[in-house]
């Protein structure tokens, strides 16, 4: 049976089509008409048997699109509309605080565009006018195009736009990486996890709340959440006090842009009741009543990483190697996240697969200067103490060629 079923929407093939259009045709011109493909009766199936045939396909389109588990596109969207989720919309790479080099008093006016060092295409633009004054001024600057364009400290550094007096840019700061819009799947995984979950209360829920705090792609994301919780009398090992809760984030860059929304949140939509939120930050919430309170979280703890390499290279090993081997590896490093143990062989090693001439290496790493070692650095996920997060950084990283 096609049509509306019990188990749903069942399709009629285009074969089904014909052999009811035949049937059709038989009962009214006669059994013993030609229906064959080369004859009449046959070509006039098969023309109407395609057009019902596409008829049903739309139908079952249709009904695809009442349900956001099969819904696409523009479908899709309203589906989600329903629980009040929109699709997260392309936003743009950000780098904050570029510095702007030249002419005591040059003006260097909104849109000036700058470029990446070796890479052309990525393009910036000035967010709004800076003055010069003692020869510098520093300014946001926003992508000229969507995406996820990441840009590492320092690469910002041609300038576009000629402007007289300005002499030189760069970008003390990595860019906070925008976004694609979300794809339908995207959508359906977030629209999901934020259904299935109490909305306060339960440690995962506080957890969901604060990071659904990056459904607006136009500040920095918050890469890590984890929430802890003492429920006994007495404090525990971390030193969370009794009956209360410790929550640690990380703003992508270790900016703290979003400190006031991440309290916000925490506070008055969702921990408990009576439950004290534990941390080295405070931050002052008001209620809607007008009423003050201190709302406290953490950050993870950074664990410097020094590296040592020791390379042999062949003449293909390139003139900036060395700067780009450390580009690389900050990149690479500071991108793993809190609580991400650092795998020397063959996480680490296998960033040097970008630089053309490496031969041969021996790498020393560890959380002192002077590192004498190569064995993998255990980085806390929370489960044993702190939550940590490797930092590196291109003075904690010596190469070494011969």
């Amino acid at each position: 049976m096609s049509g509306l079923t019990a188990q749903g929407f069942v399709l009629k093939t285009i074969n089904e089509c014909e052999a009811e259009i035949e049937g059709a045709l038989r009962a009214a011109f006669g059994v013993h008409i030609n229906t064959t493909a080369p004859s009449v009766f046959g070509q006039l199936k098969s023309i109407f048997a395609e057009r019902e045939a596409l008829l049903w396909e739309a139908l079952q389109d249709l009904y695809n699109a009442l349900y956001p588990d099969s819904a696409d596109g523009i479908s899709l969207d309203h589906c989600a509309s329903i629980t009040a989720h929109t699709r997260l919309p392309a936003a743009y790479s950000r780098i904050s605080g570029v510095t702007l080099s030249g002419t005591d008093g040059t003006v260097v006016p909104a849109g000036t565009v700058l470029s990446v060092d070796g890479a052309p295409d990525v393009t910036f633009e000035t967010e709004e006018e800076a003055t010069l004054s003692g020869g510098s001024a520093t300014v946001d600057c926003i992508a000229t195009e969507t995406g996820p364009i990441s840009v590492s400290a320092g690469a910002l550094t041609n300038i576009d736009t000629p402007i007289s007096g300005l002499d030189s840019v760069t970008n003390p700061n990595a860019a906070v990486e925008g976004r694609d819009l979300e794809t339908d799947a995207e959508l359906r995984i977030r629209r999901n996890d934020n259904l299935q979950i109490s909305h306060a209360g339960p440690t995962e829920a506080i957890r969901k709340a604060i990071l659904a705090l990056n459904e607006d792609t136009t500040k920095a994301a918050i890469e890590h959440c984890s929430v802890f919780e003492n429920y006994t009398l007495e404090t525990d090992a971390r030193g969370i006090p009794a009956k209360s809760i410790a929550v640690v984030v990380y703003q992508a860059g270790g900016v703290t842009d979003r400190d006031q929304e991440i309290a916000d949140t925490l506070m008055l939509k969702a921990k408990p009741a009576g439950i004290r939120p534990h941390g080295d930050i405070s931050v002052d919430v008001v209620d809607s009543q007008g009423y003050t309170h201190t709302c406290r979280f953490s950050r993870p703890v950074l664990v410097p990483i020094y590296l040592e390499l020791d390379l042999t290279v062949d003449d293909d090993y390139p003139d900036n190697g060395d700067a780009v081997i450390k580009d690389l590896l900050v990149e690479w490093g500071n991108d793993l996240g809190a609580g991400v143990d650092i795998v020397v062989y063959p996480s680490l090693v296998a960033q040097l697969a970008q630089v053309a001439g490496i031969t041969d290496v021996t790498v020393r790493i560890g959380t002192d200067s002077g590192p004498t070692g190569d064995d993998n650095v255990d980085i806390d996920d929370g489960s044993g103490g702190d939550v940590e997060m490797s930092s590196w950084t291109h003075g904690n990283i010596t190469v070494t060629t011969s």
